[in-house]
């Protein structure tokens, strides 16, 4: 196993429970955020994505 992971192992085994929360906690509002730029984006591109990627194969 190489050093640098054993160091994870370490430091993950020492946290609390409240700290597993805490990084818990930043992970879900990391991928939240991501999902909401990825639907402001989505909504902003809507007519390109239905009409070039969606319905584009129906029109060729």
């Amino acid at each position: 196993m190489p050093l640098d992971q054993i160091d994870i192992d370490e430091h993950e085994a020492q946290m609390t429970f409240l700290e597993h929360i805490e990084a818990l906690r930043w992970h879900l509002m990391r991928s939240i955020i991501a999902i909401f730029v990825g639907a402001i984006a989505a909504f902003a591109f809507g007519t390109y994505i239905f009409d070039k990627i969606l319905l584009g194969p129906t029109q060729a």
